[in-house]
């Protein structure tokens, strides 16, 4: 959660990012009473706990960022399930992104009522059930080539999606339909405004900042998207579901939020999410941005997986400055942490779960977890935690 006085200090806007796993931790977002909230990729330790979160969040809530993809991906298998759909003779990555790029421009800001979620349903048919063993052999497909693709170097499906058992694929896909689907009509059914966020829009200009875009009140912002909205929606193939639940489940293309102070470009924090930094070479002003920023998230929890090594690479900087605070949240317990959090300096880092020190450190902290609190007044920041980190 993000809190920060507007004006004169007369009103504090909130602004959350992600709703974590439990239901519990989405009613403390929601108790928080964020205008805005954006949620960073469809990983259920990041959107599940929107089952605390809706029944108090949406009475205060205003907007809802979400990746393009959920909207892509909810369409096209809508109208799958509808009966509308083509036949691809062969599987086609460069056409299936097309598609989905091309379905989508960058924005104006809409309205909730215009959104694509908000129309009434269609009664051209009745929703039938998309057959499990042909998206699941898609997917396998789909997965196999775009991994052939990036030539294994930085494979874009996880591994246990890509090789899982047919019907556990599908299922999966059919979980997060029902997921993303909830979430967008519960938010919709409340007047919200849904905003799409795409890193595939981001213009190549070297002097174009995608973190300078589609400011929310200009206290938020996304590193590595620009806002897009729908301008069409292309009759898709099962083949286009896959592609599009495939582009859905990757955490590279997590956004990555950036929440400014008192709207100032400067004393603010970037929030990694689950991303790997994947977008950091292509994205100009990176440096710049992180020269401005004075917190940062451990990216995906802190890992120490090669793949979030252009992530440290480009925080090195910010971590050699003396005025920065390093936040590490959640991660699983027998996730490995990475070196530059752990040789960051003490009194400039916190966890909300210690899982770079001994299993007897870690159950020296009530319930294993705690709360993190930074302060900061845009130009000095100080950490605030209820229990010293054992380390």
């Amino acid at each position: 959660m993000w809190s920060t006085p507007t004006g004169r200090g007369v009103r504090r806007v909130a602004v959350g990012v992600d709703v974590g796993r439990s239901a519990e931790l989405g009613r403390l977002v929601a108790q928080a009473a964020p205008a805005i909230l954006v949620l960073t990729h469809d990983d259920l330790d990041h959107i599940d706990g929107w089952r605390g979160f809706a029944p108090l969040g949406l009475a205060i809530l205003q907007e809802l960022w979400i990746p393009y993809e959920w909207a892509a991906l909810l369409d096209s298998y809508d109208a799958l399930s509808r009966g509308r759909s083509r036949v691809d003779p062969e599987i086609d990555i460069h056409g299936m992104a097309e598609r989905l790029r091309s379905d989508f421009a960058p924005a104006r800001r809409f309205p909730a009522e215009s959104t694509p979620w908000s129309r009434a349903p269609e009664d051209d048919g009745a929703s039938e059930d998309i057959d499990e063993g042909q998206l699941a052999r898609a997917i396998w497909r789909i997965s196999r080539d775009m991994n052939e693709f990036a030539k294994r170097q930085d494979p874009l499906v996880p591994p246990e999606f890509a090789e899982g058992e047919p019907e556990k694929i599908a299922g999966r896909v059919k979980a997060s339909v029902d997921n993303l689907g909830t979430i967008l009509s519960d938010a919709t059914s409340h007047g919200v405004t849904i905003r799409l966020f795409s890193g595939d829009h981001v213009p190549g200009a070297d002097a174009y900042y995608p973190w300078m875009e589609s400011a929310g009140h200009y206290l938020v912002s996304i590193a590595n998207a620009i806002e897009v909205e729908p301008i069409q929606f292309s009759t898709p193939s099962i083949a286009d579901v896959a592609f599009r639940a495939l582009a859905t489940i990757q955490n590279q293309r997590a956004l990555c939020p950036v929440l400014w102070h008192h709207g100032w470009l400067e004393g603010g924090a970037i929030v990694w999410s689950d991303s790997t930094g994947a977008w950091v070479d292509r994205t100009p002003g990176i440096g710049h941005l992180l020269n401005l920023v004075s917190i940062s998230t451990a990216p995906h929890h802190g890992s120490d997986k090669r793949h979030h090594e252009p992530a440290w690479e480009a925080l090195a900087p910010f971590l050699r400055r003396t005025d920065t605070v390093m936040v590490c949240a959640g991660g699983q317990w027998n996730q490995g942490v990475a070196a530059p959090y752990v040789d960051h300096p003490a009194s400039r880092r916190a966890c909300t779960r210690c899982r770079h020190v001994s299993a007897a450190q870690q159950r020296a902290v009530p319930g294993r977890s705690r709360t993190v609190s930074v302060v900061t007044d845009g130009r000095n920041t100080r950490l605030v935690v209820g229990d010293q980190c054992p380390s």
